[in-house]
């Protein structure tokens, strides 16, 4: 029968593997943040497709600026 003995890892190897699992779920909620805006920003622009012209003109958007507007980007 073998022993198994539990060999010690300097105390940077357990700083660092605690920094790597809290960057990567740091990332992680980064990620899930950004797929969650785009996800939001994707059924803005659906919603404004889907309205005829002349309720886009009554709210002051014309077609081709839907995804500007929604995005952000729009400067008049």
């Amino acid at each position: 029968m073998t022993t198994l003995t539990q060999t010690h890892l300097p105390i940077g190897h357990y700083v660092f593997n605690g920094l790597v699992k809290r960057i990567s779920s740091a990332w992680m909620e980064h990620l899930k943040t950004r797929i969650r805006y785009e996800m939001d920003v994707r059924a803005a622009i659906s919603d404004l497709n889907r309205l005829d012209s002349r309720s886009l003109d009554d709210i002051g958007i014309c077609r081709g600026d839907i995804e500007s507007v929604v995005r952000g980007r729009f400067a008049k």
